[in-house]
């Protein structure tokens, strides 16, 4: 008898040690008051438990929903968080399993509509870029519009999104791949604080270029690169052609006389050179010839 209980106690033990704790619900997400989840394992010993927690400057505590406390269900519902919605006191969901005493990770539940709480987030996929459109026209946006920003998050389709920035408005997304598809989720952030529920990732496939396209590209690049070649051609060989005596002037160097080549100024010798004065005789008068005759 104490071999028995001593046995029963060493594979307790042994289970205990080598227990791990049940993997976290997956796709948790709220669809008009209703949360569910998925079960990420076949164990019907795993339970389910629900929190919420009202956005309130004053507490930020979560409280178990009551009528989901370590539930098998994979759904609970939470119409009663939409009076706190309604007053304006937005309300966060969680979801976390349990097995023998072995607790998850706990997975923040995500609303499938927009609603007072969420923002109304659509896509438009472009070559490269993802455009995240943001609409502003819920109540909690209407009354806080000066505080209020989004948080977007974005990645790979499969992959953890990460935190891309905080944005006031629509935002483009650049230098994404082609072919890739890339998923978006966006939350609300009051005073810099996440308010409510996030919207539920939404995924588009960025567009490759198509070969039609391509071609097109090539069909005009090619023609305008070759016309431009044969226009540089022309104009150097008419340039190296005609002006080639004036290029040759504009590239020879300017004229130096050297120095060894000038000389000092020249003295002039003073000239001991005297005009004379000249010797002519002075007429007084002057008679024609035609008189002398007579």
């Amino acid at each position: 008898m104490f071999c028995t209980l001593t046995l029963l106690l060493w594979i307790y033990v042994d289970q205990a040690l080598t227990e791990t704790p049940p993997p976290p619900p997956q796709d948790v997400h709220a669809d008009n008051w209703l949360l569910t989840w998925s079960s990420a394992t076949e164990d019907r010993n795993v339970t389910y438990t629900v929190q919420y927690r009202p956005y309130s400057h004053d507490e930020q505590k979560w409280k178990n929903v009551p009528s989901c406390v370590q539930t098998p269900s994979n759904s609970c519902n939470v119409t009663f968080t939409r009076d706190e919605e309604e007053k304006h006191r937005c309300v966060m969901l969680r979801v976390q399993a349990k097995r023998r005493g072995l607790k998850s990770a706990q997975v923040d539940a995500c609303s499938k509509h927009g609603d007072l709480c969420t923002p109304n987030v659509s896509l438009l996929a472009h070559r490269g870029s993802l455009t995240v459109n943001l609409s502003g026209n819920s109540k909690l946006y209407q009354e806080y519009a000066a505080h209020i920003k989004y948080n977007i998050y974005y990645g790979k389709e499969g992959e953890t999104l990460k935190e891309n920035r905080r944005q006031i408005s629509s935002v483009t997304i650049p230098d994404l791949k082609e072919g890739q598809r890339y998923c978006v989720r966006v939350q609300y952030l009051l005073y810099g604080d996440e308010v409510g529920m996030s919207s539920c990732p939404i995924c588009e496939e960025i567009p490759k270029t198509k070969p039609q396209e391509s071609k097109l590209k090539e069909a005009i690049i090619v023609p305008v690169v070759a016309v431009s070649i044969i226009l540089a051609v022309v104009i150097l060989s008419y340039v190296l052609i005609y002006k080639r005596k004036k290029i040759k002037q504009y590239l020879q160097p300017p004229y130096e006389i050297p120095s060894e080549f000038l000389l000092d100024d020249v003295p002039i010798p003073n000239s001991t050179y005297r005009p004379r004065d000249e010797i002519y005789d002075t007429i007084s008068v002057m008679t024609p010839l035609e008189v002398r005759g007579q």
